[in-house]
């Protein structure tokens, strides 16, 4: 009998089997009803009391500060990358550093709606960005970037963004590495890499920033009318919402943030080791930079289609880098366990030896 096929693919991602189980049997009470949570009215009480305890315990869970608003919005994070010009185009000018594929579709965004408004900011893995916009911060720039490249395979250091209004998207690293929040005036993420299914949006956003939105904006364009509505202007994404819940809950469970970081930076070494110590494999991306989500890899001898084929004979799909950028691409979400996981690596292993 074969064994189940595993998906390694960027997103939508495999949820852990808990959260599946969890999602699909849990329901409320209502009188002599029985419903989910997504069938309740979204100003319900038990519906109410369930969108706080999600934000509760999301604020738990990454330390987010009493000064900043955790905002649920419908979409995906290039969204954001429109509701932020229209919400800060009056007061500032934009900056952003181009670090991958998600940082220059931003780039082209702002070019397309606002031309002449931004300033792209070089970078380049094999020069370290460290403190680079420490004196280049007047009060009317904000900087735009993105924390994790899932399409390049880089992670931003901790300490290459330092300046009064940074804004991030944080799509795939919030929910496997611990963040300083502190450290930016906004970020976003979408919810289908760490958090559940596709659909919406985090925004956790300071106080101050909320305070300059632009004057006059349409309601559903402006973050501080969602965050005086504590999400509720239009009915959030309740379906998203309620896996989020139980991905929250599952994250407790396995002891939190910091430990998911552990075994992220655990399996990404073990997986490096294996790609740097073979003759096959080749990453270009250093190791100071490199992500642990999103492991991204060329075989030298430049057969990709074979190594995709293998693997799919193995039971192991989604393996095929973006198509902007081509070779192998294995994305370690949540959903992998450690047989999935194991399972990998033996593939990655024999392949070499079989070739």
């Amino acid at each position: 009998m074969s064994r189940p096929g595993i998906y390694f693919g960027s997103g939508p991602a495999m949820l852990p089997r808990e959260v599946l189980s969890a999602f699909h049997s849990e329901s409320m009470t209502f009188d002599r009803c029985q419903l989910q949570f997504y069938e309740l009215s979204h100003r319900h009480p038990l519906s109410m009391d369930r969108q706080q305890a999600i934000v509760g315990l999301f604020r738990q869970l990454f330390l987010i500060p009493d000064d900043y608003q955790v905002l649920f919005l419908a979409g995906g994070a290039r969204h954001q990358y429109e509701q932020l010009l229209i919400n800060y185009a009056h007061r500032f000018q934009f900056k952003l550093l181009e670090s991958g594929h998600w940082a220059r579709t931003w780039a082209r965004t702002i070019d397309r709606v606002m031309p002449g408004r931004l300033e792209r900011l070089p970078f380049s893995c094999d020069q370290l960005v460290d403190n680079y916009l420490v004196s280049h911060s007047p009060q009317d720039e904000m900087v735009f970037s993105v924390l994790n490249e899932t399409v390049d395979g880089v992670t931003l250091p901790e300490t290459s963004m330092r300046h009064p209004c940074v804004v991030a998207d944080a799509t795939s690293l919030l929910g496997f590495h611990p963040i300083d929040v502190t450290n930016y005036q906004l970020m976003f993420a979408q919810s289908s890499k760490a958090f559940g299914v596709a659909g919406m949006t985090l925004v956790v956003v300071r106080n101050q920033l909320l305070d300059a939105c632009a004057p006059d904006l349409m309601p559903l364009q402006c973050y501080r009318t969602t965050a005086s509505h504590d999400s509720l202007y239009s009915t959030p994404p309740l379906m998203c919402m309620d896996v989020m819940w139980h991905m929250l809950k599952w994250m407790q469970a396995q002891g939190g943030v910091a430990t998911l970081s552990q075994r992220q930076d655990r399996r990404a070494g073990a997986l490096y080791a294996i790609l740097d110590h073979s003759p096959l494999y080749r990453v270009s991306v250093p190791s100071a930079f490199r992500s642990t989500q999103n492991i991204c890899f060329n075989l030298k001898a430049g057969d990709h289609a074979a190594f995709l084929q293998s693997a799919q004979d193995q039971g192991l799909y989604g393996l095929k880098g973006h198509s902007a950028v081509g070779g192998v691409r294995i994305n370690l979400y949540h959903g992998i366990d450690d047989v999935a996981f194991d399972r990998l690596m033996d593939f990655l292993r024999s392949y070499g030896k079989d070739v």
